[in-house]
């Protein structure tokens, strides 16, 4: 599959989540952080800011990018980037993510930040369960046979403005994920 996304800016994007959460977080609370700040960001400007796509898993979605780094963390074959990653972040016997280090600022834009922040601010008191039910709308459950949510679907959801609707077709009308042409 041809899957490209900035590395640093998503390890800095989930530090921020982390250190808005205390420090440490479960996976699935992350994972559904960003779901709700990429929907708002969907409904404010047309696209996703934070996600290059989500899937549809068991716990809800789940942006590909951020699951990539927790997927890499985890991994301890020999030349892997978890080391470089655990300078970044560490796992917590009981399975939550911790941050090791604060977040740049430099990776992140203002618009970005107080998209996070609002969120963070409105979801995280709610439980996983609850976060969960919520994010488990008609874009995850029509998720195509590789679990890719349709950005479109999910745009639907949140009642695009038709002016903005027309920015999301254009861009997401195609699947985002294609396989290489090797």
């Amino acid at each position: 599959m041809a899957i490209n996304f900035e590395v640093k800016k998503s390890i800095h994007l989930l530090l921020f989540v982390l250190q808005s959460l205390g420090g440490k977080a479960s996976p699935s609370k992350v994972f559904l952080m960003f779901y709700f700040a990429d929907l708002r960001y969907l409904a404010a400007y047309g696209k996703l800011g934070f996600g290059n796509f989500y899937l549809a898993m068991r716990q809800g979605p789940v942006p590909y990018n951020i699951f990539w780094l927790f997927l890499e963390l985890n991994n301890r074959a020999e030349g892997s980037n978890s080391a470089r990653l655990r300078h970044y972040f560490d796992m917590a016997e009981d399975g939550d993510v911790r941050a090791v280090v604060r977040y740049e600022s430099d990776y992140l834009t203002m618009t970005e930040v107080n998209n996070l922040f609002s969120v963070l601010q409105q979801y995280k008191g709610y439980s996983l369960e609850e976060l969960q039910q919520m994010s488990m709308g008609i874009a995850w459950q029509q998720a195509d046979a590789g679990n890719v949510m349709s950005v479109i679907k999910m745009a639907e959801e949140m009642n695009v403005p038709d002016n903005l609707m027309s920015l999301v077709v254009a861009k997401y009308q195609y699947p985002i994920v294609q396989p290489d042409d090797e």
